[in-house]
């Protein structure tokens, strides 16, 4: 006679899990900005995919380092169905239910976890005692492109770049908070995309009175003058594109400083056509790059020059600081060799536009949330930012999401993730790269005194709110 077995009692006591290491990392990265419900009827579809496990899915697919798109996702539902236990299961999701899931939810959704991850980003600046560098809230900005798979629907949407060889790419601006080390903002497009453009619309996530510092491909007069009228500061490279006048003291001085130049967009010269643009002032700064003096035939190399402008006086930015914040610009394009070298995406893997577009965006929020993670780990063990290693920070991170690094032990690991300490005695570069670059560095601006005519005209329609 077959007994039959009773249901168990329900006491109403949760079920004992056991947190997840990157559980209890991530639960205040993207949750608070994702607890809540867009307010749309859930779809019989993708029932499972709330906003929360949509993002923190997408964020443990960007760091996996599989091939495929199919292999990412569900090496990220297996960490995610380790994460969080009573959520169901997600190890049977197929890439194609997910990938309309995320196309459903949108640009908003990273677009809310950008929004979060810039208020830790300004957390841990603040507690690492970083957010301002030589008394400037300064930001870089620049742009890379990232290239997709050669196919016909690529290839119509995003088309080349110009350069012989090249197959279908996408364009991506950074904006780059030096002092953390951290991204702030994004854009991308295709490969023709104008980086200016870029920054023009990340202009309104910049914090009042930021200095922006860029590279001579942002000299331009109308963004720089943009930049003034939204209460912003510049400190940008000027090159050979640059061309300056001296000597118009249309600011209501007699005598103006050995720096002082203005920025006037060509026009007509001839007698009686007047230009109606306003000159622009700015500071012409002369720094010498920072590097090692090496010997040559027994001589001293010159130092390289770089020249910049900025529209800050000396007692706010001195010329020494000026020089570190750009040497520190370059932080954007360690940024970008993290991103395509250490995260190892060089290459998207996504056959059709929108879908390239949406892993993009995904894997710059997965990069951000690694260093993130990892600046806040420095931080709460009293070291300075930025002085993490990102290639040991992914390789800890990556173990974590497969189960084999210990809650107690992930924050220790990651404040041990620290670059090399050694001092370099030579160049790190190869010795032969076949794609290097060979592109010659920006000259110095052309710079010219005003005529006779130039000066009247310069006193009839200039700006004071420019220089103000």
């Amino acid at each position: 006679m077959s007994r039959t077995r009773r249901p168990r009692r329900r006491t109403g006591r949760p079920t004992p899990c056991y947190a997840h290491p990157l559980g209890r990392a991530m639960a205040d990265l993207p949750g608070p900005a994702l607890g809540r419900s867009d307010g749309r009827p859930p779809d019989r579809r993708t029932t499972c995919w709330t906003p929360l496990l949509l993002a923190c899915s997408a964020v443990l697919a960007a760091w996996e380092s599989a091939r495929s798109l199919g292999e990412r996702l569900a090496a990220a539902c297996a960490t995610l169905d380790r994460m969080f236990p009573g959520g169901g299961r997600l190890g049977g999701a197929s890439y194609q239910g997910w990938a309309k899931a995320l196309a459903r939810a949108g640009d908003d959704l990273h677009r809310r976890v950008a929004a979060r991850l810039r208020d830790l980003t300004r957390e841990a600046g603040v507690r690492g005692r970083c957010w301002v560098r030589d008394g400037q809230l300064a930001f870089a900005v620049d742009g890379t492109r990232v290239d997709v798979p050669r196919t016909a629907a690529n290839r119509r949407a995003l088309r080349r770049a110009g350069r012989r060889g090249t197959g279908p790419q996408l364009y991506l601006t950074v904006l780059y908070h030096v002092g953390t080390g951290l991204p702030w903002a994004w854009e991308v497009g295709r490969s023709t995309a104008d980086e200016r453009r870029h920054l023009r619309r990340m202009l309104g996530l910049l914090p009042a009175g930021a200095l922006l510092v860029a590279d001579a491909g942002f000299v331009g007069y109308d963004l720089l003058c943009t930049l003034r009228r939204r209460g912003l500061h510049f400190l940008v490279r000027a090159g050979s594109n640059a061309h300056l006048l001296t000597g118009l003291a249309c600011a209501g001085r007699r005598r103006e400083g050995r720096q002082a130049a203005y920025l006037w967009p060509g026009g007509d010269r001839r007698p009686g056509r007047r230009r109606r643009s306003s000159p622009l002032p700015v500071r012409l700064v002369r720094v010498a790059r920072a590097g090692r003096r090496r010997e040559r035939n027994g001589a001293r190399a010159r130092s390289k020059v770089a020249w910049l402008v900025t529209d800050l006086p000396a007692r706010r930015l001195p010329d020494a600081a000026a020089g570190r914040l750009y040497a520190l610009r370059w932080g954007v394009e360690v940024f970008f060799r993290s991103f395509k070298q250490k995260l190892g995406r060089r290459r998207m893997c996504s056959r059709t536009p929108a879908r390239a577009r949406r892993e993009l965006h995904w894997s710059v929020v997965g990069l951000w949330v690694a260093q993130l993670l990892t600046a806040r780990a420095v931080v709460a063990a009293g070291r300075g930012l930025p002085s993490w290693s990102v290639a040991a920070a992914m390789r800890v991170l990556r173990a974590a999401a497969r189960g084999g690094v210990t809650g107690r032990s992930l924050a220790s690991r990651l404040a041990a993730c620290r670059g090399d300490a050694y001092r370099r005695t030579r160049p790190k570069a190869a010795h032969a790269w076949p794609h290097k670059k060979t592109d010659r560095p920006p000259g110095a601006p052309n710079v010219r005194p005003a005529t006779p005519a130039e000066v009247l005209n310069a006193k009839e329609v200039y700006d004071p709110r420019l220089a103000a």
